[in-house]
């Protein structure tokens, strides 16, 4: 069996703790966390942890009939080892002991309350992870490392219009050496210090008028790359409510387009799987993906149909989205199938083959179909103005 504790320098540990640790045999750390235990299990094992960090699963695996024990920072619920332990040893984990939280932390040093603050992390995550936070007068609590990494958000901030935000770097909070530094994400910037490699970031987003996309949706079709295959934004918006997206849920975005739907899901949160055969639009996909902040989404090069169904994710979706294919019953028969009760099955389109296989659906499964033809308000001649109607777009759900 397996016990997980979370320790910091200068909390000391809880009773419970020190009798888990007093009678380990082998535990698990980093060189700082195992430095830490030491003095109160003399006779364990050691074994420090290799990066990155789910490659230790199968040395720890090795030692799980004996009395283990894993040491984490702070927390381990919390953006640390808890998750990924107890997917991996589900009914193997006997014990989990917090220590302090940084968040709570970092909260209390700047008198936020956690509530108001968005919570997130770039430590060992791309510097883009943070992106869809930014926001006017949004306060972010970002768990992070890297010498440089403070420089790299700022300039982030800076790029999208936002130079006057307050950035705070940090580190050994609550302990030995504990260093608070501010400065505007402009100053920060430019600096050529190299900060501590593992730090926390409070940023207060300034109220200036930069760019930024909001949690509902991406409202400007200019910000993605794309070849013009792409759902337009007051289509996105409505395929996106049908989807239902939410924290963790996964996407399978089949005929991806330039895969605006997917980029969506994974930047509210969720785990986007796109499905193209043009490499050039799969590229553009990971562009976009970095541009706004929408990880992870992950690209499969693939012409779907059903007779390559074997070469789809293995990765069960909770919602799919089909932009191509649409005539191809064993797709549609596949994707209901592999469905949750829950799961939704959406799917657009504009040619009237499309069309009649949306209508083929419905006719032998329900669900709702939508028929939708926006109109643009435009300049016409010299002084009047018209509206422009756009090409209607078929819209269909499982469920509405």
């Amino acid at each position: 069996m397996m016990d997980i504790i979370g320790v910091r320098k200068g909390d000391g540990l809880t009773p419970p703790a020190i009798n888990i640790l007093a009678q380990a045999e082998v535990i698990f750390g980093t060189e700082y966390n195992l430095a830490l235990v030491k003095p109160h299990c003399p006779t364990a094992q050691y074994i420090t942890f290799i990066r990155p960090f789910a490659d230790n699963i199968p040395k720890i695996q090795q030692y799980i009939d004996k009395k283990l024990v894993i040491l984490t920072t702070g927390d381990p619920g919390h953006y640390g080892a808890g998750r990924l332990m107890t997917r991996h040893f589900a009914g193997q984990i006997s014990t989990i002991i917090p220590a302090r939280s940084i968040v709570s932390l970092v909260a209390n040093a700047l008198h936020w309350a956690v509530e108001d603050c968005a919570i997130t992390s770039i430590h060992g995550r791309e510097t883009n992870k943070f992106i869809p936070f930014i926001a006017p007068n949004a306060r972010i609590i970002m768990l992070s490392d890297g010498v440089m990494r403070p420089q790299n958000v700022s300039q982030i901030l800076c790029e999208r219009g936002f130079p006057a935000s307050k950035i705070t770097i940090l580190s050994n909070l609550g302990g030995v050496g504990e260093n608070i530094a501010q400065y505007s994400a402009r100053e920060c910037a430019q600096l050529p210090t190299e900060f501590s490699s593992f730090h926390t970031l409070a940023i207060h987003v300034s109220a200036e008028n930069g760019q930024f996309f909001g949690r509902a949706g991406v409202s400007n079709d200019k910000q993605f790359i794309h070849d013009g295959q792409i759902s337009k934004w007051e289509i996105r918006a409505m395929v996106m409510a049908l989807l239902r997206p939410f924290a963790g849920g996964v996407l399978w975005d089949i005929g991806a387009g330039n895969g605006t739907i997917a980029l969506e899901w994974a930047r509210l949160g969720g785990v986007a799987h796109s499905m193209e055969m043009n490499p050039a639009r799969l590229d553009n996909i990971q562009k976009n993906a970095e541009n706004i902040g929408a990880l992870p989404v992950f690209c499969h090069h693939i012409q779907l149909n059903g007779q390559n169904l074997g070469k789809l994710p293995s990765q069960t979706p909770d919602s799919i989205f089909l932009g191509g294919a649409l005539g191809d019953g064993a797709l549609w028969a596949h994707c209901r199938q592999i469905l949750p009760p829950f799961g939704r099955l959406v799917a657009t389109a504009a040619t009237s083959e499309g069309e009649q296989a949306i209508i083929n659906q419905y006719k032998q499964h329900g669900g709702v179909i939508k028929r939708v033809q926006l109109e643009d308000f435009q300049p016409f001649a010299e002084k009047y103005h018209r509206y422009i109607p756009r090409q209607a777009v078929i819209i269909y759900a499982n469920h509405e």
